[in-house]
């Protein structure tokens, strides 16, 4: 699969690539961000000369759930949401062994997909699975999909500023990739700013297109005593 690269501000125009069960799991992320952007980023990131610390994962808590309140009213087959999920904890060894020998045989060049297979970490991880040694776990920041069903529908990285997302990155392209055991049909790297999130969205193990979620800022007005409210 080629990479069909779009880089926009716009989520209509980026949409328009995705096939609908794909363009509804993309929706409920940015419904998510920009709920988080509307109500909590400006106290989590702090302003001006005073700027906040938090950590990360609270930041990520607040997205899932935005999402979470809004995914019964979606229409998907995917009934659950979930942070930090490590299902592939419990795989079968045979299925440890599929997804070795399918990665082994990726002909797929560098330069298009680069996914941690490539480098034999997510291989070494599969196998180190069997004895339970050298443990690395890798458990996505959000995921919606069905429990105890190899049933994937989105996987979500997050990173805080201009951290590194070189490994995020690489386990979205895994995870969508149609060697992956996982075939996640759409991922998400997302970079949370002060003012906007940058959205990457892959498919196949490729790149697709970029949203950015603007920050929405709350309106103030003046209260009957005079004083300024925020809504």
């Amino acid at each position: 699969m080629e990479d069909k690269v779009m880089a926009t501000n716009s989520l209509e125009k980026a949409l328009r690539v995705l096939d609908p069960q794909s363009k509804v799991l993309i929706e409920l992320l940015v419904f998510g961000l920009k709920k988080f952007y509307k109500i909590d980023a400006e106290a989590l990131f702090g302003h001006g000369e005073n700027p906040m610390h938090i950590n990360e994962q609270a930041m990520v808590g607040c997205v899932y759930r935005y999402m979470y309140g809004k995914l019964n009213a979606t229409i998907l087959s995917f009934p659950h949401i979930d942070i930090e999920y490590n299902r592939m904890l419990g795989m079968y060894e045979d299925e440890i062994e599929k997804a070795i020998h399918r990665c082994s045989k990726c002909k797929v060049t560098d330069h298009q997909i680069e996914c941690i297979a490539k480098e034999d970490v997510y291989l070494k991880w599969l196998a180190n699975l069997k004895s339970k040694k050298d443990y690395k776990g890798i458990r996505p920041d959000i995921i919606v999909h069905e429990r105890n069903k190899p049933n994937n529908g989105l996987i979500i990285e997050f990173k805080k500023k201009d951290c590194d997302v070189t490994y995020d990155v690489q386990k979205v392209r895994y995870a969508t990739c149609h060697h992956s055991p996982l075939h996640y049909i759409i991922g998400a790297v997302v970079r949370l700013r002060r003012s906007s999130a940058d959205v990457d969205i892959y498919q196949s193990g490729s790149f697709v297109c970029k949203v950015t979620v603007p920050l929405k800022k709350r309106h103030k007005e003046h209260d009957h005593d005079g004083h300024r409210k925020s809504f």
